[in-house]
Order: structure tokens, then sequence, then C-alpha cells
């Protein structure tokens, strides 16, 4: 990936979550299309390879060691005195590893909602990587979400929250700063194993799958 590492948020000795966010404009060029960087292969989503996508007219190629799991929260009456959450995680049409979840009421705001679809896709992506895709292990996993919300936090607070002590400018504790922590001790885990990780936020039309499955669950 051309995607350049993010910078330390200081603290010497200190190493910055090992995470970016995914350009895809970089590597496939500013007009392509989430459905052309998509690459349904069976039961998961690859990359295209961004070098068969550049040919013209040359055959599409997945890179099956570059997977993408859609992740997406839900919350029905946002706020209320009995809200309730869901998750949905997609790896693949009909795939074993698809979760279409409710949560305890604790959970029941669309950030926590959110941040929980993170936490189980990367949990996904850490068995996928160790049964193996085709005998070989991954080298990157991409989250798609269509939270802003998770994906700033990860790839641009979390260093300086760390830092702090997970405390803000105010002297209050980070909202949500558990499942923060949860997240990046996944994303740490997974470079333990040469995994890279990346999230990519797209549009809620292009995460159709994934709200689709958190919407099942709240309606179970």
């Amino acid at each position: 990936m051309s995607n350049a590492r993010r910078g330390s948020a200081g603290g010497a000795g200190r190493t910055s979550i090992p995470c970016w966010k995914f350009e895809p404009q970089r590597m496939y060029g500013q007009d392509v299309q989430p459905s052309l960087i998509e690459f349904p292969v069976e039961d998961m989503v690859f990359t295209t390879r961004a070098t068969s996508l550049s040919r013209r007219y040359s055959k599409l190629e997945p890179n099956l060691r570059s997977i993408i799991i859609a992740v997406d929260g839900a919350c029905s009456e946002n706020g209320a005195a009995a809200p309730r959450a869901a998750i949905g995680v997609y790896v693949g049409n009909k795939s074993d590893y698809n979760a279409s979840m409710r949560l305890d009421s604790s959970w029941a705001t669309n950030q926590k909602a959110e941040l929980a679809a993170g936490i189980y896709g990367l949990d996904a992506a850490r068995e996928i990587n160790d049964y193996g895709v085709d005998g070989e292990s991954l080298t990157e996993v991409i989250i798609k979400t269509d939270s802003a919300y998770m994906v700033n936090g990860l790839t641009q607070w979390v260093d300086r929250w760390e830092a702090n002590g997970y405390i803000n400018a105010d002297g209050q504790q980070v909202t949500n700063h558990y499942l923060f922590k949860e997240l990046s001790w996944r994303v740490r885990e997974l470079a333990e194993s040469h995994v890279n990780v990346y999230f990519w936020h797209v549009r809620r039309e292009h995460n159709r799958e994934a709200d689709q499955l958190a919407r099942d669950a709240l309606a179970r």
C-alpha cells in the first residue's frame, strides 16, 4: 500500500497504533468506485490488485492476502428509556464469519455499537488469518465502515489519547475509551502477526451489507 504511516503522537519509547486510513484514490485513481476495489471470492471479499485495475482491458485479479471486512452498528430509539443496539459484520456472501447480533442495552448508542462492530470485525480477521486463505496468511485487513468516528479515532486521535492516559483537554476521560483500547489491542495483535490494519470510511450506501445485518438483528 502506498499510504504514508501515521506519525507517533509522542512518548519516548512508545509505539504508535499501527493502523492507517485506507485512501483508495492513492492506489487506484481519483475516480475509482468502491465496487471496483472489492473483489468477492466465494464467501469472502478481497481487494482488487491495483495493477490489474490500472491495465486497460486486463482481467481483474483479487489480492487474496488483503481482505475487506465491512462493519456497522445500529441503534433504535437512541437516547430513549429502552434503546436497542446491534452490530453487523460482513465478510462475504453467506460467510460463516458474518455476524448479525443484538447487544446488551448498556451498549445502546450509535457510537458504542459502531465500535463494537469494529471489535468483532477485527476478531474475525484474526481468526481468518489464523486459518489462512489458500494456505497463505493475510498481509492486510481493511475494515470498511461508514463511521467517521471510528476511523478518525483510530487513525488520528488514539495516539494522543494513549499518551495522555485517555484524558481529554477538559480533564475528562475520553468517551468510549475502553472500546478504543479494545480496538487498539486487536490492531496491535494483528501487527504482531505481520498483518497491517487499515480503516476505510465509506458513505452509508456503500456499506449496505453490514448495515442490513445490523438492522436484521435489531428487528429480531
